[in-house]
């Protein structure tokens, strides 16, 4: 090889050098910056999750005290329709016995 060959060639292969050096310092940044971001979705993500179970907590605890309302509820009506039931049926006695008497 000549001595312009060579020149020509060293020079091709440090620009081929900077630039995989470059490329090299590209990838590396890109790389971290995906680690950045993985990691900031995975603390939103983690917020998020402890956010769907208060929620899901919330509901549930809604959902239970719905049923004993439902269940107090559906007790007392029964009570009050034999109660009711009992008077009806103690009037109409005093009314036959008041009948009875007159």
């Amino acid at each position: 090889m000549d001595d312009e060959t060579r020149r020509a060639f060293a020079e091709t292969e440090q620009v081929t050098r900077e630039a995989f050096a470059s490329l090299a310092l590209l990838m590396t940044n890109v790389k971290e910056s995906l680690e950045r971001e993985i990691q900031v979705l995975g603390l939103q993500l983690d917020a998020s999750t402890a956010r769907m179970e208060r929620h899901a907590a919330l509901l549930q605890t809604g959902s239970r005290w719905s049923n004993r309302m439902n269940e107090w509820a559906e007790t007392i009506d029964g009570i009050l329709d034999r109660t009711s039931k009992a008077l009806t049926e103690q009037n109409e006695r005093i009314s036959k016995l008041e009948q009875k008497n007159s």
